[in-house]
């Protein structure tokens, strides 16, 4: 669904009247976007998914293991929804009814469909309502019969943002959460019926809760820290892998630019803009290979063409030359017949 896509949160927010933006601002004194702060910053770290229940048999042939996230406020979703590939074991005891699930490792070459850190943002405040991370393990799974494809869910779990106990020597906080089953307004549902006989209380409840499927993750607050490359991202509630920032920040600061550069007397102005990157990057986004490919190439050209002092305008406009000549071509390729 579109709606719930990141590329959504790249397109500027207009104000009631439609003669101006609400997050995007060009400062011609700095020749730089306008940083613009958030309430909530954190980063998730995904580290591992244990004792998921298997699907076995013949008939059913697991295709991808994932994890999806949001954020709501308890009842409706006011983020996009990321989702993150999972990995298992090449060899699995085929005795085994549940299995544990891994994450890549955490690198500038991780694809951002499977890198297991991710940039969380907010501006999300309501009269009485807590922001959530939602976290929901499904499997994604084909029939060897009918061919026909579908989602199994594998539990869900919720957390607030606003930790009420937060770490005292660290900011980053670890969880251990159990799946639950059922819908997210429903309490109290299992993930699975045989948890009824497990017991919740003294040693042998902290012995059975190991027997349970869990999420393990954890949040590092970033509230307090200046970083103008988290600034210059959106302020609307986002889920963003980490590799793909510098990209997006990149887009925003273009955007701001070329607006600042038709700037009109009157304040207003019809001139188009004519850039193939502001036109398809909402295209190559979503792809993870020529995200992979972007950021890899322009890391390449930058060591090799840039210093150490170069300007945020000198990267970008690299940034945009390598897009223009590497990845665009790959993005219409694939739209050949």
């Amino acid at each position: 669904i579109e709606e719930y896509q990141l590329w959504r949160a790249l397109v500027p927010k207009m104000t009631e009247s439609n003669l101006a933006f609400t997050d995007l601002y060009w400062r011609a004194d700095t020749d730089k976007l306008y940083a613009q702060e958030v309430i909530h910053q954190k980063i998730l770290t995904l580290k591992e998914c244990v004792k998921i229940p298997r699907i076995k048999g013949d008939e059913v042939r697991v295709l991808d293991r994932c994890v999806r996230l949001c954020l709501c406020d308890g009842l409706e979703i006011v983020s996009n929804i990321h989702t993150v590939r999972a990995i298992v074991p090449s060899k699995l005891d085929p005795r085994e009814l549940t299995e544990d699930w891994h994450f890549a490792r955490n690198s500038l070459n991780t694809l951002i469909d499977e890198q297991p850190e991710l940039l969380m943002r907010s501006n999300f405040s309501g009269p009485g309502q807590k922001l959530k991370l939602l976290i929901e393990i499904s499997q994604w799974c084909q029939s060897t019969v009918t061919q026909e494809k579908c989602e199994i869910g594998c539990g869900w779990a919720m957390v607030s943002i606003d930790d009420v106990e937060p770490p005292l020597i660290t900011d980053t906080k670890n969880y251990n959460e159990l799946l639950r089953g059922g819908h997210t307004d429903q309490e109290g549902v299992l993930l699975d019926p045989q948890y009824k006989v497990f017991r919740s209380n003294g040693i042998s409840g902290m012995i059975d809760r190991y027997k349970r499927a869990r999420v393990k993750f954890s949040i590092e607050s970033r509230e307090n820290d200046v970083d103008v490359l988290y600034d210059n991202l959106p302020i609307q509630s986002t889920i963003a892998p980490m590799n793909a920032i510098k990209p997006m920040a990149f887009f925003r600061n273009e955007l701001a630019f070329q607006f600042h550069k038709r700037h009109h007397p009157t304040g207003l102005s019809t001139t188009p803009i004519d850039s193939i990157f502001l036109g398809t990057f909402f295209q190559a986004l979503p792809q993870a290979d020529l995200i992979y490919t972007l950021n890899r190439i322009f890391r390449i050209r930058k060591d090799r063409y840039l210093s150490g002092s170069s300007s945020t305008q000198q990267q970008r406009e690299l940034f945009i030359k390598v897009y223009e000549q590497f990845v665009y071509p790959l993005l219409q390729f694939r739209q050949l017949p």
